[in-house]
């Protein structure tokens, strides 16, 4: 016998999600410079993909497509690339 917690299962070797999305970030419109985000589900086999748009926080939230196994959204923040606080890149060489 395994030692575990009480309620741990060995779950299938199989997917329970499984979905490409493609996002394209960039500038579709000339009065929004960078502000624009356009999404993708391969699975619906759209023929144009779906602008998002951002809340007040420059935030995007993308819903996963339904399924019986589980639900969610992908949470994207917006902000000044590179970031020193994230990338260290304004950090002087260590001596």
């Amino acid at each position: 016998m395994e030692k575990g917690l009480l309620w741990d299962h060995e779950y299938p070797g199989r997917q329970i999600y499984n979905e490409t999305l493609l996002i394209r970030v960039g500038d579709f419109d000339p009065t929004r410079a960078g502000q624009e985000m356009k999404i993708l589900w391969l699975a619906d086999r759209a023929s144009e993909p779906t602008l998002i748009e951002p809340d007040e926080n420059r935030t995007y939230d993308i819903p996963l497509r339904a399924a019986q196994s589980c639900s969610g959204s992908i949470h994207i923040a917006v902000s000044r690339w590179p970031d020193p606080a994230l990338t260290l890149d304004d950090v002087p060489a260590l001596k």
